[in-house]
């Protein structure tokens, strides 16, 4: 994953070259090679490369077309050039010598704007138009890779990280009171907001034009497009999704470095592996597990899928990779309130895989979020009118008596109008769905996450899917965008989860939830694939790791840092009584506290912003173009 810089100006003053330098230096780190900066009157572009595909090693960005008009970096990966050869009428010799951000440009010179529903894959680019002076921004819909931007005195910045829109610019980066409020209540957040005051996310699945109108940005793709199939039988939908998964490893395989992948012995990454080594790549593959329990040691079924398939596999004590463990998550690692609670262990596994020469890793990340299909599928099958499969299924493995209650309860959670549920709820005097209270109170004008995504059945079906992808968004991202930061460029390695891939996501999206548990289990068009080329002890798995042990081992072993975030956050939300300690106390169940989480990641983030070498950067030879 590259990195990508851009400044415009806004008023007609001439961009500081030292402006330039600063924001380069800032990702430079992101590049295996000096980075490069292009500049014109009021427009600079830049862009540091990490090449993980063939043609990558080729691009030197930032570029323009034939004729000097159109001017783009980006930081991506084209899963379709062969579709784009015959949509733009490309020849094979010429195909054979374009890079990626050559199909780009060709395809906006061919569409302008609308060429970002012409490209599959993962990427992020800035394209420049000379002639009419206009900034085009844009993110594939999945969203993968990350670009930011910030306005600062007729300056707009565009980036690949949020800091790197602070160097170089007056003042300092400050916490975004709103977003972190909300993201402490557990709160739905406003879109529009970022972390840090004065930056925006540009979102996947959106277009940003900037020209002598201001900026003006939409939504071109707003959640997975759902094509009804013609199927009668449950096979032909694996069948479907055996080939469209093919298709989604076989383009993350094209790659200039060997390829990894974390084999946890999982559903997810077992099949990912078994169909990468069905395509013929060889795999360097990390199991990890925590020797001090039982609840993260996965070795039983990863030495089986390696064993059958034939991989070699490289065991990883991750003992020490505890929730905040400051042998691998230095305080730069704290530069936003999210940072996942198996931080330590992603940069711990990222790190050796890079060490063993893999320049991409394959996972079984997403697996969870397209093949489970709706927490409450049941009350979804019975608001598409099937209420007797809706009842087989409820009966699979349950007493008659059982599976009226659990349709009972499903249809009710799923159906009925959210301020019905709310009234009687109250009237019952039944608990909030999260049973561990909040740092910040929920505010009047906020909604709570886990209502939203309780209600993601209600009433209509296509609000549904636009609910759930609502909620992943806000939950979900953020991980990707730290493992960015702070795995993928400490490791030199590039992630590509094939679950990603957006034909897999539209697929699952468009099979119904019965489909998806047509045999009582979640993910069984999933498992049905495995039985083929995989032991069957993979697909009939049921049981699952848990990172409980990491999480309160973290908690016991880095007490200074909790100490520390108590006292940072205290300060900001102006308490006089550490909030970490009174959201643990009293509390005995050994389940990782989401709540306890945010409070603690958001306070040491807190703590890291007061750090004065955080938005400095240091001088830098720049290749221009």
């Amino acid at each position: 994953m590259s990195g990508v810089m851009a400044l415009l100006s806004l008023n007609g003053r001439p961009i500081p070259p030292e402006l330039v330098r600063a924001q380069l230096a800032a990702i430079a780190h992101r590049g295996e090679s000096p980075p490069r900066a292009w500049e014109a009157p009021g427009i600079a572009l830049g862009h540091a490369n990490l090449p993980r595909t063939p043609e990558a090693e080729r691009e030197l960005l930032p570029t323009s077309d034939a004729t000097g008009r159109y001017w783009i970096t980006w930081d991506g990966r084209l899963d379709n050039r062969e579709e784009l050869d015959r949509l733009l009428a490309i020849d094979r010799g010429q195909a054979a010598a374009m890079t990626d951000a050559d199909y780009v440009l060709a395809a906006y010179r061919a569409w302008g704007p609308g060429c970002v529903s012409h490209l599959l894959g993962d990427w992020a680019m800035v394209i420049w138009d000379n002639h009419k002076r206009r900034l085009f921004i844009a993110k594939d819909p999945v969203g993968y890779r990350q670009l930011f931007h910030r306005t600062v005195d007729g300056l707009l910045l565009v980036g690949s990280e949020p800091m790197q829109l602070f160097a170089g610019t007056p003042g300092r980066p400050a916490p975004d009171r709103e977003y972190t409020m909300r993201y402490l209540a557990g709160a739905m957040q406003d879109e529009a907001r970022n972390w840090l005051e004065g930056v925006s996310n540009v979102h996947g699945g959106e277009r940003i034009i900037v020209d002598a109108d201001g900026l003006r940005s939409e939504r071109y793709w707003t959640q997975p497009r759902v094509t009804p199939r013609p199927y009668k039988r449950p096979q032909e939908y694996v069948d479907e999704f055996v080939a469209t998964f093919d298709a989604a490893v076989k383009a993350r395989l094209r790659s200039n470095r060997p390829i990894g992948i974390y084999l946890s012995g999982g559903v997810d990454s077992s099949y990912v592996a078994a169909v990468a080594s069905k395509l013929g790549s060889h795999l360097v593959a990390i199991n990890s597990y925590d020797p001090h329990g039982e609840k993260l040691d996965e070795r039983r079924y990863a030495r089986l899928v390696a064993n059958h398939l034939g991989i070699d596999l490289h065991e990883l004590d991750a003992g020490d990779c505890w929730t905040l463990s400051s042998k691998w998550l230095d305080q730069q690692a704290f530069d936003a309130p999210f940072v996942p609670g198996q931080g330590a262990h992603h940069t711990r596994i990222g790190q050796l895989i890079g060490q063993m020469g893999a320049g991409v890793v394959l996972g079984g990340e997403g697996g969870d979020e397209w093949c489970n299909g709706p927490e409450r599928y049941l009350a979804t099958t019975v608001a598409r009118g099937r209420a007797r499969t809706a009842w087989h299924l409820a009966r699979i493995n349950r007493s008659r008596r059982g599976a009226a209650r659990v349709l009972g309860k499903q249809v009710y959670r799923g159906l009925a109008p959210h301020a019905v549920q709310a009234l009687l709820d109250r009237s019952r005097n039944k608990r909030s769905p999260d049973p561990f209270p909040s740092t910040v109170p929920l505010a009047p004008a906020w909604e709570d996450i886990v209502w939203h995504k309780q209600r993601a059945s209600e009433w209509s079906i296509a609000r549904a899917q636009r609910v759930d992808w609502d909620v992943y968004r806000q939950i979900n991202w953020l991980e990707p965008s730290w493992r960015d930061r702070h795995e993928v460029h400490k490791a030199g390695v590039e992630r590509r989860p094939p679950f990603f891939d957006l034909r897999v996501i539209e697929l699952m999206a468009s099979t119904p939830p019965w489909v998806l548990r047509f045999r009582g289990r979640k993910k069984d068009v999933l498992r049905e694939a495995e039985y083929p080329v995989l032991p069957h002890e993979i697909p009939d798995r049921m049981d699952w790791c848990l990172f409980d042990d990491l999480f309160f081992r973290g908690m016991n072993e880095e007490r200074e840092r909790v100490q520390l975030a108590g006292e940072h956050l205290r300060a900001f939300l102006g308490l006089d009584h550490n909030p970490i300690q009174s959201l643990t106390t009293g509390q005995s169940e050994r389940l990782i506290r989401w709540p306890t989480w945010r409070a603690v990641s958001t306070g040491l983030w807190l703590s890291t912003l007061c750090a004065p070498e955080l938005a400095e950067s240091n001088p830098l030879s720049l290749s221009s173009v």
